[in-house]
């Protein structure tokens, strides 16, 4: 990264003055001499102990997991022994990382705490950086997980036949429908080059599609749904240090908006203790399935369902279609169904299908995806007071289901001890952004009863 010189004497342009010279050195005049570096390389541990991720020890680190894990490595000089090692692969890796488009950039001109420069870095690249149980370095990213467990009624204390598990919705002043990104610093002037902006009429985004989230399947329909949802118009607007380059300050304003323009789940749940929920600590991310919980984020299946073929009435070729079903409610959409098929045979192009299932309670319309095994690209709707569908052969909307239900992420362990019977008790929130754990005093550095501060 570009780094800064300071208390070289200013020289003039004849540079054989001497005279010129020795009165700027009497006067103490200094100048901030700026040289223009690309940064950083690997080094040797990117491809040590059999390490491949796709990098080589000359190439420049630009991915911001991999940022945080030099700094971690060349300045905080932790060994291998102490970094979780898979938690950055898993992010940075060149074929499917997480964070494997991501770049970026930043000339570091003040001495500046190397933690603090970690979490900057985490903060613009949405992910957390904490210590995990075995206390290694660990990186996360708060928009996808695998989850450590699975959690339901059997993990929940039940005192008077009740469950001890409280589910509210995060605050409105959370929620955020206009987003600026200003990005690419100019030393120079001061100010911001560039700058993402969505609101609900407009946006200057690349792409403004949002992948497999119809209806709501535009940046700019989201602001609009947001607003319409929570009567509120409240702007994000955020100054990114690190990023400089236009497909990574688009894919940051996008993932902000994913997180904030509808509101979110939080838990407080009292555990039993057991093998299974004592492997779970902060920033673990869990499924739930529990009725307490929005249809959409529990772990629950449209069951039931069947494809019966027809010969007439449609407009379907003969053939063998297959399709599944999801439930959808304000928040989100469930897993996919088991997949059924149907053939139609002797049907002479006037075919149709049509496709049942049993109801899902919580449900408010359900999406019937077909039409290729296991690889179901398109969809139509019906609403929830429905639970039949016939495939005609329409015009249906573009879009594959979900492959996973949403996730908790564990922001706070209350009585690691296990004491009061046998039971702690964990806060969940789903979807978590990086603003509201802070805020909450859940941020990047963890209180110290629950043993991960940095």
């Amino acid at each position: 990264m570009p780094t800064r010189l300071s208390g070289y004497r200013r020289t003039s342009p004849h540079v054989d003055n001497v005279d010129t010279q020795a009165e700027d050195s009497k006067a103490g005049i200094t100048a901030d001499i700026y040289l223009a570096a690309k940064g950083r390389k690997f080094g040797s541990w990117i491809t040590a102990d059999g390490r491949s991720i796709g990098y080589a020890t000359t190439d420049l680190i630009e991915n911001p997991a991999l940022i945080i894990e030099s700094l971690f490595r060349d300045e905080v000089e932790l060994l291998s022994a102490q970094i979780n090692i898979a938690s950055f692969n898993d992010l940075a890796n060149t074929t499917d990382g997480r964070r494997k488009d991501w770049k970026f950039a930043r000339s570091i001109l003040e001495q500046a705490g190397c933690l603090d420069v970690v979490h900057n870095i985490a903060e613009e690249a949405g992910l957390v950086s904490i210590h995990d149980y075995a206390n290694l370095v660990r990186v996360v990213a708060l928009d996808h997980y695998n989850p450590s467990l699975q959690l339901n009624n059997a993990h929940i204390v039940e005192i008077a036949g009740r469950p001890q598990v409280r589910v509210r919705q995060s605050h409105v002043k959370y929620i955020c429908n206009e987003f600026f990104l200003n990005y690419k610093f100019n030393n120079g002037s001061g100010n911001f080059d560039k700058q993402f902006f969505i609101t609900a009429t407009d946006h200057n985004l690349v792409g403004n599609a949002r992948n497999d989230k119809s209806p709501l399947n535009t940046y700019t329909g989201l602001c609009t749904q947001s607003q319409s949802m929570y009567n509120v118009v409240q702007r994000w607007t955020f100054d990114a240090d690190w990023i400089r380059d236009d497909a990574t300050a688009e894919l940051f304003i996008k993932l902000m908006a994913d997180w904030l323009a509808l509101r979110k789940w939080e838990i407080e749940a009292d555990l039993w203790y057991s093998a299974d929920t004592m492997k779970l600590e902060v920033m673990d991310q869990v499924l739930w399935d529990l009725d307490l919980l929005p249809m959409s984020v529990r772990n629950n299946l449209v069951l039931d369902v069947t494809a019966t073929p027809g010969t007439s009435g449609g407009a379907l070729a003969d053939g063998t279609y297959y399709y599944v079903v999801t439930a959808v409610d304000p928040y989100g959409e469930n897993k996919k169904s088991a997949e059924v098929s149907a053939t139609i045979s002797g049907g002479g192009g006037n075919g149709k299908v049509r496709i049942t299932w049993s109801a899902l309670s919580g449900a408010t319309k359900y999406r019937i995806y077909g039409r290729v095994s296991a690889a179901q690209d398109i969809y139509y709707e019906c609403d929830a007071i429905y639970n039949y569908f016939d495939d005609l052969g329409g015009t249906p909307y573009n879009g594959s289901p979900p492959a996973v239900a949403s996730a908790f992420f564990i922001t706070r362990i209350i009585d690691p001890g296990l004491t009061g019977g046998g039971k702690f008790t964990v806060h969940f929130l789903l979807c978590p952004t990086i603003f509201f754990l802070a805020e909450m005093g859940y941020g990047y550095r963890y209180g110290e009863d629950y043993g991960v501060q940095l």
